[in-house]
């Protein structure tokens, strides 16, 4: 959001890609900043070195005076938003490139106000008493919509817990009220059973009001009518 903010457009990638990898989306993306954790910026300095678009990196998680935190630190607690059109994009979301290059999906930046209208608040009706918990991080699309995107219609954001036992804690602040959004493909088939600790957590006496929906992204046309269920009670 701060890169948007800011007037940039963002691309998200997740920290299994090495330096092949990132090159073909820095090509093909043009992008001049990239910004870094520190712990893996060793395949980007590779990715950097074949890629002359890429003219700086700037890492945090990072204790010296070039890091993203030594900057911020100088800078004020609030900025006005660099003023974009509706049709400006916004983000370049790249496939896996399983089958080949991957290819990029470019977003507007009024395709993240029709998110949170048209589908945070209308299809998933989502309200102030809701925890949205992402099972997939911040650069899968999924979680760009349920855990930055969804909560801005008002709902509540949290990262998923690991191991899943602990989603009992959010659960029973709020009288059991959440959402947990993934990818079912990468669901184990005990997972119903693991969300037991959230329903107990409640108090028995609580199961009525309290309830853990699961809203399935890639895979839901598998789920048979009873997993389905049981995950929902």
């Amino acid at each position: 959001l701060a890169v948007m903010k800011a007037g940039g457009v963002a691309v998200s990638t997740m920290q299994l890609l090495r330096a092949r990898e990132l090159g073909q989306i820095i090509g093909k993306a043009r992008i001049g900043l990239a910004l870094c954790d520190l712990r893996l910026v060793a395949e980007l300095q590779a990715a950097a070195a074949q890629c002359p678009d890429l003219q700086r990196i700037v890492c945090f998680n990072d204790g010296s005076a070039g890091s993203l935190e030594a900057m911020a630190a100088t800078k004020p607690d609030t900025f006005d938003n660099v003023d974009t059109a509706a049709e400006d994009p916004a983000l370049i979301a790249f496939t896996s490139g399983t089958t080949g290059q991957p290819k990029a999906a470019v977003q507007p930046h009024r395709s993240f106000v029709n998110t949170c209208k048209c589908y945070a608040r209308e299809v998933l009706q989502y309200t102030e008493h809701d925890i949205t918990i992402s099972v997939p991080k911040l650069y899968f699309g999924y979680a760009t919509g349920s855990n930055l995107l969804f909560p801005a219609a008002g709902a509540q954001s949290r990262g998923a817990p690991r191991p899943f036992e602990e989603l009992a804690e959010p659960v029973a602040e709020r009288r059991g009220v959440a959402l947990l959004a993934g990818h079912f493909a990468e669901q184990r088939a005990d997972f119903p059973e693991r969300l037991r600790p959230a329903r107990q957590a409640v108090g028995q006496e609580q199961h009525t009001a309290a309830h853990v929906t699961v809203v399935f992204g890639q895979g839901a046309a598998g789920v048979d009518g009873g997993l389905a269920r049981r995950h929902r009670h």
